[in-house]
């Protein structure tokens, strides 16, 4: 390192020297809802995972909410929530999938924005982003400003303040975005350094000057319509570092490196910052979280710089320079803006030889779906809407709470007049129409290298979802879209073109409210009572069910009503599904029939059932269904493998007993044969396997109710005798999961005695059967109870929520006045247990910070 970058004290010396660090992260996954269903899918590719939301929340996002920090026997010196002390932004289609999916990550990210603001002014770390990851320069300006609206609302919604900055999609801009942000009151945004095109000083001195942008302070742009907005533009090498170069395989030479960006030759208040995927830390490079806490510590150890984020920067020091910004430019595309758009060269690297000559014709085939679109909507939605953009703007509100009420109050703010059902249900599905339309522009679709993968076909299933709702107005415009489509080249010649990749992968999953009704009672056959449930983002009553059975047959009528929650959509229904055994299945649809003609026409199909007829019990329903028959193959991928399931364990029931019994007689001569060491038959093992983890399955499911672990733990030991057999599947994981969270929020609640004991137990079980369970959460715990730090917070909530309970608060005061002396033992043994280290880290106080004068 150069003298000129030896680390000096970060507030030493005169205001001009002072030094800020700023470390931003850009949290962000496509949206990967399948649309008819508003839920996603399994994805195998992200294995062992349900899909990739879920794998990059347990490898990035869940740990940087509890980032580690250990010595060199991996014992945890402390535990740090990262988003408190960087600047960080999450998509609003991922961070709604975290509010649902994982909530206890949701709820900490928000407490650690919440704790930055109380620190830092007011200024919080969270920045908002454009709604959904479009590329702002080749949207339409209205597009743009609703894109910003719906991001800053979204923010609103769940930080509770109002934004100060942006992040644009793939840094991507143009004057247009930036007037449109300014627009609306954004004060910043981050941009790479090479889409700096000139700059100069703010008091006149000098000209502009191209190249040389320092990415240690802020430039103000300077707008056409007179407003302005500060531009910060982060350090390129060192975020390439982190990105790309290993920098996080050492927390040390990270923190080290970020030093370098300062120079005791500037004479002003720098901001060293960088910009990256937040996926960086903890799923581009394992372990990353821990790198980034690790540096976070040295720099506050070290006193290398005061810690800050862009918003509490702008508070104290106000731009000197201003910039002016390449047109159409981005962070991961050196030629503007043509990833997204044509085959400029740029992608990801996977296949060499395969061309992005696609990218052209899908936009274009987008586009005609678009200015569709968009021209149905301004001239339909004036039927329904005072003004049908403004409500599109508004619309974000009914995505944020799909609440019946809150939809009817939406919908009387933005109508002159009461709409009927009808009518409501066409305005909502116009809205729907709208918000497809701007999924489809997620730029991941052109980001990588083929037009069927996973991330285009995902906007095809958006656009086709667009084509669905403009069809009564528009009904030949999908043979528009896919002549244009033809024109994308697949680099997998069985493929063909887009057009081909379209009707092969996507028409197929189109669902309609009559698939939705069969999925649900081929899923419910053998349910005899009516219900009324969610499925999918369906409300579905089901009534008047019965159900007959004839040997391994049986058959089940009822009335089904459907809604769809998205746009009011409806379909009353009769359904008949008959079940001849294994998966072999048929369920047949009709319109409602009246009261007296459904239980005679119920009593005549059933009738014919029970004198084993089926050829006539078919002749029947197709007299009076008729219309389409619906088979297992129909049904949505995860129903149909859980009804596959059922049905397969179904066969299994009745070898239980005779395998329970086989085990038994044989216990003991399998347990000479271990003592003698002579070999175990595979027979016996694997009859072994299936009865212990059936038994353990039973016991765990016990537990919950008795407490006890006893037999659980015989059970396990049992297991670790016999060596080679080996019961833990994914149902006992599930189930282990299910117990050490119940055990531990006890711990958290009471941590005495008898509580953490029965912790310990439940590891001895974890233990024995060698169960690979994550330990993420209990160490939290505990770490927490046994340095006096923070719980995490649904601990929190639900601790005050037992307060009210006068016995538990009375419990709670006098172990905190008494300083838990007879509970430590136990806990300090659960600690040493979950290598929680008895000295942990010490923290360094926070820094006085004092106003700068610029």
């Amino acid at each position: 390192m150069s003298s000129e970058y030896l680390p000096i004290p970060a507030n030493d010396g005169p205001a001009g020297e002072r030094r800020y660090l700023c470390i931003h992260a850009h949290l962000y996954q496509p949206p990967r809802e399948n649309p008819w269903l508003e839920t996603i899918e399994e994805q195998p590719s992200a294995g062992p995972f349900h899909d990739w939301n879920a794998r990059i929340t347990s490898e990035c996002y869940g740990p940087n909410t509890a980032a580690r920090i250990t010595d060199h026997q991996a014992r945890i010196l402390d535990i740090r929530n990262n988003y408190e002390q960087i600047s960080f932004n999450i998509g609003p289609t991922l961070f709604s999938w975290l509010e649902e999916h994982a909530p206890m990550f949701y709820e900490e990210i928000l407490a650690a924005d919440a704790r930055s603001a109380e620190r830092r002014g007011g200024h919080g770390n969270a920045v908002a982003q454009v709604y959904n990851h479009v590329i702002m320069p080749l949207q339409t300006a209205r597009d743009k400003h609703t894109q910003i609206l719906w991001g800053m609302e979204d923010f609103r919604a769940r930080f509770r303040r109002d934004p100060e900055g942006m992040w644009l999609a793939e840094t991507a801009a143009d004057t247009d975005s930036l007037e449109a942000l300014a627009d609306n009151g954004i004060k910043y945004t981050i941009l790479a350094p090479r889409q700096a095109k000139a700059w100069r000083e703010l008091d006149g001195t000098g000209g502009w000057r191209r190249g040389g942008i320092d990415p240690t302070r802020p430039y103000l742009c300077s707008l056409p319509s007179g407003r302005s907005i500060v531009l910060f533009f982060y350090d390129g090498p060192i975020s390439q570092g982190v990105a790309f170069e290993g920098l996080l395989n050492n927390g040390e030479a990270f923190a080290d490196r970020l030093a370098s960006g300062f120079s005791r030759a500037r004479r002003w208040p720098q901001l060293m910052h960088i910009a990256t995927d937040g996926e960086s830390y903890g799923h581009h490079h394992r372990h990353g979280e821990m790198a980034l806490a690790y540096a976070l510590h040295n720099i506050e150890k070290r006193n290398l710089a005061a810690l800050t984020n862009y918003g509490e920067y702008l508070s104290l020091v106000t731009p000197t320079c201003e910039a002016q910004i390449w047109e159409e430019s981005s962070w991961s595309c050196v030629h503007g803006v043509e990833r997204w758009r044509s085959d400029c060269g740029c992608n990801s690297g996977g296949r060499p030889g395969w061309n992005q000559a696609w990218r052209g014709p899908l936009r274009a085939a987008y586009d005609i779906v678009k200015e569709k679109a968009d021209e149905v909507f301004g001239r339909e939605g004036e039927r329904y809407f005072d003004d049908p953009w403004k409500a599109r703007d508004a619309y974000i509100n009914v995505l944020l709470d799909r609440d019946r009420v809150r939809v009817k109050e939406f919908l009387a703010t933005h109508t002159a007049e009461a709409l009927d059902a009808p009518e409501r249900k066409l305005a909502l599905r116009l809205l729907e129409m709208q918000r497809h339309s701007m999924l489809m522009y997620t730029s991941c679709a052109w980001f990588f290298d083929e037009v069927s993968g996973l991330e285009t076909t995902q906007t095809m299933k958006y656009a086709s979802r667009v084509l669905q709702l403009i069809a009564p107005y528009e009904p030949d415009l999908e043979d528009e879209f896919l002549a244009e489509l033809a024109k994308a080249p697949s680099n997998i010649p069985e493929y063909g073109n887009g057009g081909e990749v379209y009707q092969r992968f996507i028409k197929p999953q189109e669902v309609d409210l009559s698939r939705v009704a069969a999925n649900y009672a081929l899923m419910n056959f053998d349910q005899q009572e009516a219900e009324a449930t969610r499925q999918y983002c369906f409300d579905i009553v089901e009534s008047e069910p019965a159900l007959a059975w004839h040997g391994n047959a049986r058959i089940k009528m009822s009335r089904l009503s459907v809604r769809n929650r998205t746009d009011g959509d409806m379909l009353d229904a009769v359904a008949c599904v008959l079940h001849y055994g294994g998966h072999d299945f048929q369920c047949a649809l009709a319109t409602p029939f009246s009261s007296h003609d459904y239980k005679h026409i119920r009593e005549e199909i059933f009738q014919k059932f029970q004198r084993g007829s089926l050829a006539e019990v078919l002749r029947t329903l197709d007299h009076y269904f008729g219309g389409r028959d619906y088979k297992m193959s129909d049904m949505f991928g995860e129903c149909q493998r859980e009804l596959l399931a059922r049905v397969t364990q179904e066969g299994f029931v009745r070898f239980d007993s005779a395998l329970a019994h086989m085990y038994d007689d044989n216990r003991k001569l399998m347990g000479y044969l271990l003592e003698v060491g002579a070999p175990t038959p595979k027979g016996f093992l694997a009859v072994a396997e299936y009865v212990l983890r059936s038994r353990l399955r039973d016991e765990l499911e016990q537990f919950t109710v008795t407490e006890n672990p006893a037999r659980a733990m015989e059970l396990a030991e049992e297991a670790q005798r016999l060596g080679t057999v080996h019961v833990v599947d994914e149902t006992l994981l599930s189930q282990l999961t299910h117990i050490l969270d119940q055990v531990f929020r006890r711990v958290a609640m009471a941590p005495l005695e008898e509580n953490c004991r029965l912790a310990n137990q439940v590891l001895d079980i974890v233990e024995l059967l060698n169960a690979p369970l994550d330990l993420w959460e209990p160490q939290n715990i505990v770490f927490a109870l046994v340095h006096d730090r923070v719980l995490p917070v649904r601990i929190q909530r639900q601790k005050a929520e037992a307060t009210s309970d006068r016995n538990l608060r009375d419990l709670f005061d006098s172990m905190e006045s008494g300083g838990r002396p007879r509970v430590m033992p136990e806990l300090r043994a659960l600690a040493d247990r979950l290598k929680i280290a008895e000295a942990p880290l010490r923290r360094e106080p926070a820094k006085k910070r004092e106003v700068v004068l610029s």
